[in-house]
C-alpha cells in the first residue's frame, strides 16, 4: 500500500507501544516479577526492582500512547481521525483543530478543577491501559492502583 506510520501520525503511538512491548518481554517470559507498578510506590527488596522497572515502563508507555491518540489537536489521534473519517466528515472536523489545545487543557484541568470529582481522560483512557498492559505484559488488575 505504500502508508507509512507518520502518514496517519502514528509516530508517537507506534514508538510508546514499541517501547511497552521490548520492556513487556522479560515480564512476559517470567523472567522478572512485577509486583506493582504504574502510579505505586516501590515497596519490594532489591530482587523486584527489575520487575517493577520495566513494568512501569510498560505503564508509562501504554499511558503516553493512549494519550497521544486522543482525537483533539495537536495530538497524532486527531491526525489519525481526519484521515480515517470520510472526506465531508474530516473536513468538517479538521476546522475544528484550532480549538484543540483550549479542549486538551481542560480536559486536563478538569479533575483539578472539579475536586477529582469528574475526570473524562482517566475513564476514557484506564481500559486501553488495562487491556494492553495485561496483553503486553501480562499485568492483571488496576494498573492505576
Amino acid at each position: 500500500l505504500g502508508i507509512s506510520a507518520t502518514a496517519y501520525g502514528l509516530g508517537a503511538g507506534l514508538f510508546f507501544i514499541t517501547l511497552a512491548t521490548l520492556a513487556a518481554l522479560p515480564i512476559r517470559a517470567g523472567i522478572v516479577d512485577t509486583g506493582r507498578a504504574g502510579f505505586t510506590l516501590f515497596r519490594g527488596d532489591g530482587g523486584d526492582v527489575a520487575g517493577y522497572f520495566l513494568a512501569s515502563i510498560v505503564f508509562w508507555n501504554l499511558l503516553l500512547a493512549a494519550f497521544n491518540l486522543i482525537p483533539v489537536a495537536p495530538l497524532d489521534g486527531f491526525k489519525v481521525a481526519v484521515g480515517l473519517l470520510p472526506r465531508d466528515l474530516s473536513r468538517s472536523f479538521a476546522k475544528l483543530e484550532q480549538y484543540g489545545p483550549i479542549v486538551l487543557i481542560a480536559l486536563i484541568a478538569l479533575p483539578f478543577l472539579t475536586g477529582g470529582s469528574f475526570g473524562i481522560l482517566f475513564e476514557v483512557m484506564s481500559p486501553p491501559i488495562e487491556f494492553l498492559a495485561k496483553l503486553f505484559a501480562g499485568i492483571e488488575g488496576d494498573a492505576f492502583g
